[in-house]
């Protein structure tokens, strides 16, 4: 009795894991508003793009080169600025984490 009620108890919690990760997936609009606050200003201090391109072009230019893969509980985005560079990006829990 007290196996299957730990089971009963860890089914529930992956169960309400799986719904929160679920309800919690980041969307593009969430992906666009984080490349603007977190991602553009820390490759342009590193990078030493102007500001000015970067608020402006940046933002359009990242946007429109990532490529979106939704697996419900999570959002993989992929960042080609050119042919041999990317950046992997994990979209999870309504944050993002740069992979790569």
């Amino acid at each position: 009795m007290k196996k299957s009620f730990t089971s009963l108890i860890l089914t529930l919690l992956i169960i309400a894991f799986a719904f929160i990760c679920l309800e919690t997936n980041p969307t593009r609009e969430d992906y666009t508003i984080w490349l603007k606050k977190e991602y553009i200003p820390s490759i342009t201090h590193t990078s030493g793009i102007t500001e000015v391109f970067a608020q402006v072009i940046g933002p359009t230019f990242i946007n429109e080169s990532t490529t979106t893969k939704n697996y419900l509980f999570f959002s993989l985005y992929d960042i080609h600025l050119e042919q041999d560079e990317s950046t992997k990006v994990l979209g999870i829990l309504d944050h993002f984490f740069v992979l790569e």
